[in-house]
């Protein structure tokens, strides 16, 4: 069993977790054409990377609620970003490896990491406020 935490969490902390998938998505387009280049691959599979990214993180929030009532919000969340930086890693190693898969599997898991941020930051809010507080 986990102890349960009563200290108010950082809207700050809170903000960061809600906006990292969005960062991830939006920061990445501009680079788009780089890609492809670098690649030598066609635009529609270039912007596969932004839909992998998308689904990965649509499906991703569906993993983190359970986990977060069974262990907690905070390792859940520590799991999450882990499994984020994995994705990065796996992202950044695709380019000296050349591998436009590696970069397409790292973008995924990248999504389904960050994911978690949404979903546990609406619950944590929840937690931690009265219902006419939380809005």
């Amino acid at each position: 069993m986990y102890k349960i935490n009563t200290k108010k969490p950082s809207s700050l902390i809170l903000i960061k977790l809600t906006s990292s998938p969005s960062i991830g998505a939006v920061l990445f387009t501009p680079g788009l054409p780089e890609i492809i280049q670098y690649f030598g691959i066609s635009s529609g599979l270039a912007q596969l990377t932004l839909t992998l990214f998308l689904i990965g993180y649509a499906c991703g929030q569906l993993l983190y609620a359970p986990l977060a009532n069974r262990w907690g919000r905070r390792p859940t969340i520590f799991i999450g970003m882990g499994i984020a930086v994995f994705g990065s890693i796996l992202a950044i190693l695709s380019g000296p490896l050349h591998s436009f898969m590696l970069l397409l599997f790292g973008r995924l898991v990248m999504a389904i990491g960050s994911s978690v941020g949404l979903v546990l930051t609406f619950t944590i809010i929840n937690d931690f406020y009265h219902e006419h507080q939380a809005r």
